[in-house]
């Protein structure tokens, strides 16, 4: 039998035993003597300590990655497409010297608008001359005859001067408070030199009458042109040193409503009502927005230079 190691004792246990385990009888001298023999039996336990087996389980997480997906990162460039009114709100002259603005005050129908001193001749119809009146209308003329005449009529008519470059012939108005106006700039080499005269504007009652009952809130409006989006009317006259007499209407916006009763929607052309000569390329008829024709004395025939989108 294999013996465990003891280890020290935890426990003593004493036990002591008494009893009459042996008796003997003895006859001596006719005297029965009885001994009694005592015995102590003193048992030491010990606790013997069995080692017990404990199984620790420790969990292990074993972490297996997951296949990585390289995912392509787009480095398109992104533009956004914005569509606007070419010219909605701003002059195209890149270097523009004003003539009327909307800064101080509107003008309806005023005369006496000059570009003095111009720096090469220009003329139409045999008139030529180095000062151009500016028809707050829409017409420009290198005579002497000036109006302020907003209604419209079929060419030839010296209400739209004589003679003259009429490019939109229609009741015209600038508003205090926007970036409207008439504006000039004269470009290029001495020999090929063009002068530009641009008209910012909108139709008298596109901006004011057909809003009449905002009248309070008018300044707020003016200032941040929240209406005035829709009624511009923005087109350019071109006249070249290098031909005299020779033009180019370009209309960036043309689609104002017009909510004045006094003009339709306008005419266009070249005239000398003295003499008789003019030719006319529309008569109340909306030009359409990016349309730009030319005129050539040469010829005397206008031609489309572009369509327009609209």
């Amino acid at each position: 039998m294999a013996c465990l190691p003891l280890t020290t004792p935890s426990t003593t246990v004493t036990t002591t035993a008494s009893s009459t385990a042996l008796t003997t009888t003895i006859e001596t001298q006719n005297v029965l003597a009885t001994e009694t023999t005592t015995n102590t039996v003193t048992s030491t336990w010990y606790t013997t300590s069995i080692p017990t087996l404990t199984t620790i389980v420790t969990p292990t997480t074993t972490l297996t990655p997951a296949p990585v997906t390289s995912t392509p990162v787009s480095t398109a460039t992104v533009t956004e497409t914005k569509t606007v009114h070419v010219g909605q709100a701003a002059v195209q002259l890149t270097n523009p010297t004003p003539i009327i603005t909307a800064a101080s005050r509107s003008y309806d129908d005023t005369t006496g608008l000059r570009i003095n001193n111009i720096p090469f001749d220009v003329g139409l119809y045999g008139v030529t001359s180095r000062t151009l009146i500016i028809g707050i209308n829409g017409w420009v003329s290198p005579g002497t005859t000036d109006s302020g005449t907003y209604v419209n009529e079929p060419l030839p008519n010296a209400a739209a001067g004589d003679p003259s470059w009429v490019a939109y012939w229609a009741d015209l108005y600038v508003t205090q408070g926007t970036t409207q106006g008439i504006y000039y700039q004269i470009d290029g080499d001495e020999g090929s030199r063009t002068l530009s005269i641009e008209y910012f504007m909108s139709f008298y009652g596109a901006s004011v009458c057909a809003f009449s009952s905002l009248v309070p809130f008018m300044k707020f409006i003016y200032t941040n042109e929240i209406f005035l989006q829709s009624a511009y009317t923005h087109f350019m006259v071109t006249l070249f040193e290098e031909e005299v007499g020779r033009v180019v209407f370009s209309y960036f916006q043309t689609t104002s409503t017009k909510a004045s009763t006094n003009s339709a929607y306008g005419t266009i052309g070249v005239q000398r009502p003295a003499t008789g000569q003019y030719n006319q390329y529309s008569y109340n008829v909306q030009p359409q927005e990016g349309l730009t024709i030319e005129w050539r004395p040469s010829t005397n025939q206008w031609t489309q230079v572009s369509s327009g989108t609209c």
